[in-house]
């Protein structure tokens, strides 16, 4: 009978033994089919080669995924940088962007707002009523036969219908202070310039620049008067920072839309210069040769502010060509 317990309690261990060994086998399986299928989904691959994998490999793979997190990072930080610029260039110089998308949006006001400057411009002569010479002699002639009581109705008849006779004495208005009127933007612009005949050094100068610029656009000293032989250097704000006194800080940012044979009209010295636009550059800073006088007898003009709006990354230049006089 022990011996029989014996003979069964040895099976019952080995069967234990046998299960036990079956598990981790199991265990064992299941874990290497995880690192199969974990390396073949890394190496992107559709058959799995066994091997072993090295300490060189190993590191190889953790350099390139960290290269790979470095050029996302890298490119995130890329346009995130760009976003921040982007919108803090628009908050900085909203006025000149708002102005900029406000001609496309609202086009039909610009429109008008170049037609009633030109209008404007066109109404500037003034127009009298006057008798004409041949009818003042009939007249003279009626009062000095007749001298009674006729003769003055027809004084009376004469005014009255003498006065329905317009006709145009020339005379052209102009205002007191210098202006450049630009109609296919809509711009009348006081024309400014620097009375102060010394300074210290360019430094001097450009705060003068900045302080006159928020009253106006400003013709270069020492550049051709609107009129004259020579070059009419003038230049303005496309854009400005909002915090910067000034009704002027973006009053050339629509220079742009101003092409070839469009007209610009400068009121100097109580004098009219119609000026047309004949060419239209952009320059980089630093470029002084648009500053140079030709010498021969053309009488121009030129233009200038910074550009693309926002920026001084370069100049948008533009010269015109003095067309007509009215005195």
């Amino acid at each position: 009978m022990r011996e029989t317990e014996d003979i069964l309690a040895s099976l019952e261990q080995e069967d234990t033994s046998q299960n036990s060994t079956t598990n981790e086998s199991i265990t064992l399986e299941d874990k290497i089919t995880f690192e199969e299928y974990s390396l073949w989904e890394n190496k992107n691959s559709t058959e799995f080669f066994p091997q072993e994998v090295s300490k060189e490999e190993i590191i190889l793979a953790s350099n390139k995924k960290n290269i790979l997190w470095g050029i996302i990072f890298f490119i995130k930080y890329t346009f995130s940088s760009l976003g921040i610029f982007v919108v803090l260039l628009l908050l900085s110089n909203y006025s000149a962007y708002w102005n900029l998308a406000a001609s496309f949006i609202y086009a039909d006001d610009l429109e008008t707002s170049k037609n009633w400057l030109i209008q404007s411009v066109a109404a500037s002569n003034i127009s009298e009523e006057k008798k004409s010479t041949s009818e003042v002699d009939t007249f003279k002639q009626v009062w000095n036969i007749s001298g009674s009581q006729t003769g003055l109705h027809d004084i009376n008849t004469f005014v009255a219908q003498s006065n329905n006779t317009p006709i145009d004495l020339g005379i052209e208005i102009t205002p007191y202070e210098n202006r450049i009127v630009i109609p296919k933007i809509g711009k009348n612009i006081p024309l400014l310039d620097i009375t102060q005949t010394r300074v210290e050094d360019q430094k001097e100068l450009d705060d003068i620049f900045m302080k006159e610029l928020q009253n106006g656009v400003i013709r270069y000293p020492g550049s051709a008067k609107p009129g004259e032989e020579g070059n009419s250097f003038i230049f303005g704000h496309s854009s400005n920072f909002p915090w910067v006194e000034g009704k002027f800080n973006d009053v050339f940012a629509l220079l742009d839309r101003v092409v070839y044979d469009d007209e610009v009209i400068v009121y100097y010295g109580q004098e009219k210069y119609i000026y047309k636009i004949s060419s239209k550059n952009v320059i980089r800073p630093g470029d002084v040769s648009v500053l140079k006088q030709k010498k021969d007898d053309r009488k121009q003009i030129t233009l200038m502010t910074c550009w693309p709006i926002g920026t001084t990354l370069n100049r948008l230049v533009l010269t015109g060509e003095l067309v007509e006089i009215q005195k």
